[in-house]
């Protein structure tokens, strides 16, 4: 059988495997066996927070873990001493119960003796049944008309704990000294105001007008500079969400500054800085302050939302810090990966609060807007790219914006350090080193006709034909524009495929789908329902 101290540290091992990495280290990390005692465990660990949230959340799973490892029933308890806290020097403090003026007139030396008596009886445990050591028994007596009650008590206290030879030094005692109020000043770790918590710095290139807009981001755009410019609140909270790389924190940015500019005062942190922030606070006794930094913001930005998830506490402080916020009429913004409802263990209240205002979605770039990203980080490093290479990069289905920005540098260090010129040919070895696979297309235009006809109920004949119906209407846009995205066709040979239309009116119909695309949630599910069914047609 292992020893307790061996089966903590194995049940923390197992309990690292089993636990997000966050979740272990905010409330298990750098706990410790104090005692073991008949199958139960006192475990010591970092804040009274954290003994709170184990006892709550996780004590089963952890009573669990450790029975099984320790090979019989085991029970965990968890307690909260101090660290790092020095006895206080009773030599040197004021007593805890001054004495009356009467009793002033002895002198010093006995004072000295008593306090380094007591602090004897202090340090040193009781040895039942052990005759008193004569060792400690006060050398040179004193006349008995200066012995004072307190000088007798604390040589008796002496006498009663002679420590017993040859054996282990006792453990040491939990230090309850922060509760003598002849020490208070050492009850917080931070004398005096708390040091101000360091928010975000802005990025200065993050700004509204470096952000580059198309079909799938510029609702978001809007909204986010709507919230920047306008004082009445209008969109509260505004919910920016989507794949990572697409653009959420730089439109936090770019709203921070705006705001900043315009004299507001706004927190930008993300939700593991303010999971940290609370933690710490409660550590340290400092929530009042925490709660005035926060509730009291006059705009509140959070990115990465969704780390808060599941963190029930956290949860719990964040809503009445939006809930404050919200009633001192600030704002608030969140960037999260996913939509409020598909955010898996966010609080029902929470997710209620963030659906109650404005969410808005960014998808990745369509050719336009790759095109336009490439050329903007092109001028950023100040490289003359050429038009055929750029339009290489777009035509790379990248996912997000670093990926594209990752091609462009690949293509131009290539050229630096190899002293080339950027040529088609050096973009395409670099693309072929470097670009993830490209899936090959498996839609054809006969198949894109089909699907959308299907989709919509509609024969072949009357996407093809001369009616101008206005459901025909639209899923004839829709045609044009699944087939431009998903084919290599020109806007000629969709016109042609699309019973002889010409090139305006397939540009048209395109441009139609893509300008309404941003706003339009209920299209974006019909176009990918529409995809759905593309890419189960047999081939």
């Amino acid at each position: 059988m292992l020893e307790p101290k061996q089966a903590w540290q194995a049940t923390l091992g197992q309990l690292q495997l089993q636990l997000n990495r966050a979740t272990f280290d905010t409330w298990l990390k750098g706990s410790e066996l104090l005692a073991y005692n008949d199958g139960l465990f006192t475990i010591r660990v970092r804040h009274a927070y954290a003994k709170d949230w184990l006892d709550k959340h996780l004590k089963h799973l952890i009573n669990q873990t450790l029975s099984t490892i320790y090979g019989q029933p085991s029970q965990v308890n968890f307690v909260v001493i101090l660290p790092n806290r020095k006895r206080p020097d009773l030599n040197e403090a004021s007593p805890l119960f001054p004495e009356a003026s009467g009793e002033g007139s002895d002198s010093a030396s006995e004072q000295s003796e008593a306090s380094a008596a007591t602090s004897a009886a202090l340090n040193v445990r009781p040895a039942v049944g052990t005759k008193v050591s004569p060792r400690l028994t006060p050398s040179r007596p004193r006349p008995k008309r200066r012995v004072r009650t307190k000088t007798l008590a604390a040589k008796s206290a002496v006498a009663a704990v002679a420590p017993v030879p040859d054996e282990p030094r006792p453990a040491p005692e939990p230090d309850y000294s922060e509760w003598d109020p002849r020490f208070n000043e050492i009850r917080r770790s931070h004398p005096g105001p708390l040091p101000p918590v360091e928010t975000i710095k802005f990025d200065r290139r993050c700004t509204f007008a470096s952000f580059m807009t198309g079909p799938g981001n510029q609702f978001a755009w809007m909204a986010a500079q709507s919230v920047a410019e306008s004082p009445t609140r209008k969109y509260n909270p505004l919910v920016l969400y989507g794949p990572v790389g697409l653009g959420k924190t730089h439109l936090l940015h770019a709203i921070a500054q705006a705001m900043t500019a315009a004299g507001c005062e706004v927190v930008f942190t993300t939700a593991e800085a303010f999971t940290n922030d609370l933690v710490g606070s409660i550590r340290t006794k400092t929530m009042e302050e925490f709660r005035a930094k926060y509730r009291g913001a006059q705009t509140l930005i959070i990115d990465d939302f969704d780390f808060i998830a599941g963190k029930t506490s956290t949860e719990e402080e964040f809503f009445h810090t939006f809930n404050a916020v919200l009633a001192n009429q600030g704002q608030i913004i969140v960037a999260c990966s996913a939509a409020p409802r598909q955010i898996g263990g966010l609080d029902v209240r929470l997710r209620a609060r963030l659906e109650a205002g404005l969410l808005a979605d960014l998808q990745p770039p369509d050719y336009e807007t790759r095109l336009k990203i490439v050329r903007s980080k092109a001028a950023e490093q100040g490289v003359t790219l050429p038009q055929d290479v750029a339009e290489m990069l777009a035509q790379h289905e990248a996912e997000n914006v670093c990926e594209i920005e990752g091609l462009l540098t690949q293509v131009t260090a290539r050229a630096s350090l190899g002293k080339q010129p950027i040529t088609k040919a050096l973009a395409e070895q670099a693309l072929n080193r470097t670009a993830a696979p490209q899936p090959k297309r498996r839609a054809n235009m006969r198949d894109i006709l089909e699907a959308t006809a299907s989709y919509h109920q509609l024969s072949l004949d009357d996407l093809l034909g001369k009616r101008r119906t206005k459901e025909v209407v639209r899923a004839r846009h829709i045609a044009m524009y699944l087939a431009r995205e998903e084919t290599e066709a020109s806007f000629p040979q969709i016109g042609e495929a699309l019973g002889g239309r010409n090139h305006s009116t397939v540009l048209h119909g395109y441009q139609k789908i893509a300008s309404e695309l941003s706003a339009d949630e209920t299209l974006r599910q019909e176009l990918s329902r529409i995809r759905e069914q593309l890419y189960q047609l047999p081939h």
